[in-house]
């Protein structure tokens, strides 16, 4: 199946999560893995006009984030004061400023203190709250760190607003 003109396909390596820190959208620790998911809780409102088929509508819909991040002493600290804090902090979760949607990816070194900012168009953002944070220590292998967070409210395209 071909893909059309206008549809272009955007390498996983170019999505990210970013929260603030100084003063911008910077990507959080050097993350290997995310997901958005969205769900809707529905409510049955079936009536004998439906006859024998089932109806229903949507009353909430729920968004959560899940991350795997190589572990660093700041990123786990981010995580862990939002964490302890228990407090919604904002997120934004989605493509990188200055990625190329055709897919290719770009390179970062991680050994500065240098990190990817966020692209203002294709991006998704929100509150939400640290429901769970692994940091996982494998003999022979680089920490990582595993975060789970819960939308708290909406979740909408673009950047948070004022």
């Amino acid at each position: 199946m071909a893909i059309s003109a206008g549809r272009k396909l955007v390498n996983g390596s170019d999505i990210m999560l970013f929260s603030y820190q100084s003063g911008a959208y910077k990507s959080i620790a050097h993350g290997t893995s995310h997901s958005l998911s969205l769900s809707a809780d529905t409510e049955d409102i079936n009536t004998k006009d439906a006859g024998v088929w089932g109806m229903t509508e949507v009353n909430k819909i729920n968004w959560e984030i899940s991350a795997d991040h190589m572990y660093t002493n700041d990123g786990y600290d981010t995580f862990f004061t939002a964490m302890t804090a228990k407090q919604p902090i904002t997120v934004i979760f989605g493509l990188k400023a200055d990625a190329e949607i055709s897919g290719s990816p770009q390179d970062v070194n991680i050994t500065t203190d240098g990190n990817w900012t966020t692209n203002t168009t294709y991006i998704y953002s929100g509150n939400a709250i640290i429901t769970s944070l692994d940091w996982n220590a494998d003999a022979g292998s680089k920490s990582t760190i595993s975060v789970a967070l819960q939308g708290q409210g909406s979740i909408a395209k673009g950047l948070p607003s004022a």
